[in-house]
């Protein structure tokens, strides 16, 4: 068999030793090589590390990331997250970003946490917290709430929060008191690690 082939370098990503040129390769055969790759991931008998080295690699091909913008949104839960994690890194994560917000606005709670948990992927910056992500605070869904909290604490630490601690104090500090005991947990993650930041002021 051709070791270049698509077959053998797919072959390639179940062995550890030979991922990182798999992928480089993969990335060559560009759309040729999506509808394999898409078979892998796709498969759910297949190594759950395999499926997501192909998922990286389908991000990283135009029509491959396509692809996996269509899966984000889908019907299948494992599938979707699947993809919105592979496309979290740039280029792919501009396209990704867009699509996670439209799912914060489903009006199914599956769908509403899967774009609360893509866009905690991502890591987006506070400075641009989208209306959506501050509604998902008070979703009905505890499940929602929980990641929102995740993304605004996903920023925690990176230079532009500097100066922004209070806003999101004040964004988190209700739901110190939610009925559910997870979103409790997370709003006081999040609280403590804002203890634990200088706090910021104008210079003179």
């Amino acid at each position: 068999m051709d070791p270049d082939s698509i077959s053998s370098l797919i072959a390639q990503l179940r062995v550890r030793e030979l991922t990182d040129v798999a992928i480089a390769r993969l990335e060559e055969h560009g759309a040729a090589a999506v509808p394999p790759l898409i078979e892998v991931i796709t498969a759910i008998e297949e190594d759950e590390a395999v499926r997501r080295l192909a998922a990286i690699t389908l991000a990283h091909i135009p029509e491959g990331a396509r692809h996996l913008l269509t899966l984000v949104a889908g019907a299948d839960d494992d599938l979707g997250d699947l993809a919105s994690w592979a496309m979290r890194w740039p280029p792919a994560s501009r396209a990704l970003e867009p699509v996670l917000l439209a799912l914060l606005d489903s009006p199914t709670p599956a769908l509403r946490r899967r774009g609360a948990r893509g866009l905690r992927y991502i890591g987006v910056d506070l400075a641009d917290l989208d209306r959506r992500v501050l509604q998902a605070l008070s979703d009905p869904d505890a499940v929602v709430r929980c990641k929102a909290i995740e993304i605004i604490e996903s920023v925690l630490g990176n230079s532009y929060v500097a100066g922004r601690e209070t806003a999101i104090e004040s964004i988190v500090r209700p739901l110190e008191v939610d009925p559910d005991a997870s979103v409790r947990a997370a709003a006081e993650r999040v609280l403590a690690a804002l203890q634990q930041q200088p706090r910021h002021t104008k210079s003179s």
